[in-house]
């Protein structure tokens, strides 16, 4: 971008301000303040799509368990989903291109496998064999600090014609407290997962992923500020995870 100051040219160089990995490996995503989005090779770093449907700055990236998705949201709380499809000339097609349902800032978003008949994938299987399993379309979930969680609907947005993320539920999770950060964890006795959220009074709840009914409360082992994000480490059949607590 230019701007002119009495007389001045300012050039303006976007930046990036978020950068993300597909789970495979396959796909590397960038983001800048100026809203464009990267596809990027990620053997060689080279440019290889651009895609621009906002322009405000874009916050965070994730990508799904199976690759095939990848969310982007902004600062003014849009959600833009891509679907992977070598089909298709540019390989990533729109779901939905700013969509809003938050009122507030956006906090994280969050992808849940759906049970798959497939067995868990083994780790020592090539990833490009790994890639081709037909799994089912995952969950997509956004946690915002109006203190709702809302679900999307992949399957209904992936139709013909859809122009926004199709909203299947929404749901207030917190009356007074604003969540921070929200992520996966494996439950070992009941072999299932859970979903933690974070929040601004210093603690930590865990939710059923399927009904978000709060399971547990505790107080999160940190002092003097708040978990501000997660980052987790996925293995076939466990979740552990790292806070990382900014101040």
């Amino acid at each position: 971008r230019k701007s002119s100051i009495s007389d001045v040219e300012v050039f303006e160089i976007p930046h990036i301000t978020a950068l993300a990995f597909s789970r495979n490996g396959y796909h590397l995503m960038a983001a800048l303040d100026n809203g464009t989005i990267i596809n990027l090779d990620p053997t060689v770093l080279r440019e290889i799509r651009y895609f621009n449907f906002t322009q405000e700055e874009i916050l965070r990236i994730n990508f799904s368990p199976d690759s095939l998705f990848v969310t982007f949201y902004d600062a003014k709380c849009n959600i833009i989903v891509f679907k992977h499809d070598k089909a298709t000339e540019e390989e990533w097609v729109v779901l939905g291109s700013k969509t809003r349902y938050h009122t507030k800032a956006i906090v994280d978003t969050l992808y849940i496998s759906k049970p798959s008949s497939l067995p868990l994938p083994d780790i020592t299987t090539p990833h490009h064999q790994q890639y081709h399993h037909k799994q089912p379309v995952p969950r997509l979930i956004s946690l915002g600090e109006d203190r709702r969680i809302i679900e999307y609907d992949l399957m209904e947005s992936m139709k013909e014609g859809a122009k926004i993320l199709s909203k299947t539920f929404s749901k207030r999770i917190f009356q007074t407290s604003i969540p921070t950060a929200i992520t996966l964890i494996y439950n070992s006795k009941k072999h299932e997962e859970e979903i933690l959220i974070a929040d601004s009074k210093g603690k930590f709840k865990i939710f059923d992923k399927s009904t978000f009914e709060i399971l547990a409360t505790f107080v999160a082992p940190i002092y003097d500020s708040y978990v501000k994000q997660f980052v987790s480490f996925y293995y076939p059949k466990e979740v552990t995870f790292l806070n990382i607590n900014p101040y």
